[in-house]
């Protein structure tokens, strides 16, 4: 999601909203089961964006996937005899997955939260 935001806002067109540049675009974003999903929406049941991202959101990212991947965020721990450099590049998988779904705000709070646990 962040990174189909971040092409989005490099498109510029004053005769469209970015609400509807995104919901345009979005489509050319998906494929396999998300474009299944997409396409099984009742047509018109979704005009504004947020009320697209919130429910894809909810489909594919749901509390219990994004708790889980939280709690082993804040659970993580150094490994004996892991480098600095090591420990960052696997605390990154699930921090990924987080930044993917926009729960994450901004690299500074992906680095703030992997200093606090760490």
């Amino acid at each position: 999601m962040r990174e189909f935001e971040e092409v989005c806002n490099t498109y510029n067109d004053l005769n469209y909203s970015m609400n509807t540049i995104k919901l345009k675009l979005f489509p050319f974003s998906l494929k396999d089961k998300a474009k299944t999903w997409l396409q099984n929406l009742r047509l018109g049941s979704i005009r504004a964006w947020d009320e697209m991202q919130q429910q894809f959101l909810k489909k594919f990212f749901p509390s219990h996937r994004t708790n889980s991947f939280k709690r082993q965020i804040t659970t993580f721990t150094q490994k004996p005899g892991e480098t600095f450099y090591q420990c960052w590049d696997r605390y990154k998988g699930p921090v990924c997955l987080l930044e993917s779904s926009f729960l994450l705000e901004s690299e500074f709070q992906e680095r703030e939260l992997f200093f606090d646990v760490w």
